[in-house]
């Protein structure tokens, strides 16, 4: 099966086919895509873990607990 592009999801009107929170994390979801974030695991575990994402645009940490 070939990759094939995602269709964008509007930010200014939720699609008719989608309710309000599957459009929020959709929305949220291609925000994320675009970024360059650097996360790095901080805790013991290689999942269910501590982290530390930084954004190089903001210069900026943040911690994101289990």
């Amino acid at each position: 099966m070939p990759n094939q592009k995602k269709k964008p999801v509007p930010y200014y009107r939720k699609p008719d086919d989608m309710s309000v929170e599957e459009w929020q994390i959709a929305l949220r979801r291609q925000f994320a895509e675009k970024q360059n974030f650097a996360v790095q695991n901080i805790g013991d575990h290689p999942v269910f873990s501590d982290f530390l994402v930084y954004n190089p645009v903001r210069c900026r940490s943040i911690i994101l607990l289990r």
